[in-house]
């Protein structure tokens, strides 16, 4: 029937895809849909949400944004299945536009009652309400994973397995669990491996890369970046590991290539509409490579507008990680005040790592001007939080403050002498 032949269509459509075949996958969804026109609703919105959730990850998202938006523009769903992948797929282009209350409540519509769970072609439109839950800190998205988790081992999907190890590796790093995050990362890359999906691959070593980075396990990081570059056909795009990229080349001390990914990342997703601040976040690299490269004037404009978007999506990930940003370029008072604002929109959230980094980034800046026992307290609880994140490296050079803070010399700390470093060669150029 005409229902059977839309979901074999779309069936059809994610095998091309997750063989990079993306532009032949979008039209196998398009003939089916101009060649059926008497197609019942609920089949017409799962071929319609097959195009979105081709086209969000798409490895040429330049030629396909304008289809993007003309399949946004669809009649209101139901709770059929296609109305529910329709509703996944198009939260994330929600989110990706940076609305927020669109993009959350389309997310849960998708995932409520695990109605999807069990359907063959949902993986990956699961995938794009689980992202965007993720970037709402929102506590629905784990028991959704955990349950498509138990599903995907009892179908023995490869596809699933990875969909959903991606998913919750995404969740682990956010909520700053860096030994699980890695796990996970490990787990969806080798079934993405053995699947043969290697469309899945640059977006798994996006958060893969980055838990790796923060754990100080730099060396692997470096091999898994070397791996996915050579999974890429044709015109697959780099925008789905850019944030690995960016902090790959902040990790060597390389600011200039930094920049030059950052400023790239940034054309790009200004030429697709992508506005959300954390998905990809470009702006917390750029902002500290113009910091660091003495560009004072772009890095205060940057920063401003990364408050901007970050204000618009209005979760406590997005403020601290602005917040944090526009922090790093004032002295004294100004930081400190900034910071301990900072401190306190994240309490109370599951986001560790984060809160980790502010208050290490608090406890320098109370330091510098002698507020000694502050500096402790922050120190201290940073210090905590790193050790339950596995955050080796931030741990290290949390140890290294404590040291400088109990001796009673109080020497610069590492932050205001980089800052003092690039403030001389700013001014020598």
């Amino acid at each position: 029937d005409a229902a059977g032949r839309a979901d074999i269509g779309l069936a059809l459509a994610l095998s091309l895809f997750f063989n990079g075949r993306s532009h032949d996958a979008v039209d196998a969804c398009m003939s089916e849909l101009e060649r059926r026109g008497a197609l019942p609703r609920p089949s017409r919105q799962v071929l319609r949400s097959g195009v979105m959730g081709l086209t969000n990850p798409s490895p040429d998202l330049q030629s396909l944004a304008a289809l993007a938006e003309r399949m946004s523009v669809v009649e209101p769903t139901e709770g059929s299945v296609g109305g529910l992948t329709l509703d996944a797929v198009l939260s994330l282009h929600d989110a990706f536009r940076n609305d927020r209350a669109s993009a959350r409540e389309r997310a849960l519509r998708a995932i409520a009652k695990d109605r999807l769970i069990t359907e063959p072609a949902a993986d990956s439109a699961l995938a794009c309400a689980w992202q965007v839950l993720d970037l709402c800190d929102a506590p629905e998205v784990l028991p959704s994973i955990e349950a498509a988790a138990i599903q995907a081992r009892r179908s023995g999907s490869l596809q699933a397995s990875a969909t959903v190890a991606a998913a919750r590796a995404a969740v682990m790093l956010s909520r700053g669990s860096l030994k699980e995050a890695i796990e996970n990362s490990r787990v969806a890359w080798e079934a993405a491996a053995r699947g043969s999906l290697p469309s899945a691959m640059p977006a798994i070593a996006n958060l893969y890369v980055q838990a790796l980075l923060k754990a100080g396990e730099n060396d692997r990081a470096d091999m898994v970046m070397a791996q996915v570059r050579t999974t890429l056909r044709g015109a697959m795009t780099d925008l789905a590991f850019a944030e690995a990229d960016m902090a790959l080349a902040l990790s060597k001390g390389e600011v200039t290539r930094g920049l030059d990914r950052a400023l790239a990342t940034r054309r790009q997703c200004d030429s697709l509409n992508l506005r959300n601040p954390l998905s990809p976040d470009w702006r917390s690299p750029l902002i500290e490579c113009l910091r660091l490269l003495g560009r004072g004037e772009e890095a205060q404009l940057a920063s401003a507008a990364f408050t901007l978007a970050a204000q618009m999506w209005h979760t406590p990930r997005a403020m601290a990680r602005a917040m944090r940003a526009a922090a790093s370029l004032v002295e004294g008072s100004g930081r400190i005040s900034l910071l301990s604002e900072t401190v306190q929109v994240l309490d109370g959230t599951q986001a560790r790592l984060e809160q980790a980094e502010t208050m290490l980034q608090l406890g320098e800046a109370l330091l510098e001007i002698g507020e000694v026992e502050g500096a402790r307290r922050n120190l201290r609880q940073a210090l905590a939080l790193a050790e339950q994140c596995w955050a080796r490296p931030m741990r290290q050079r949390i140890m290294s403050i404590m040291g400088m803070a109990g001796s009673g010399s109080l020497p610069q700390t590492p932050a205001a002498a980089r800052r003092s470093e690039h403030a001389r060669l700013a001014k020598a150029r």
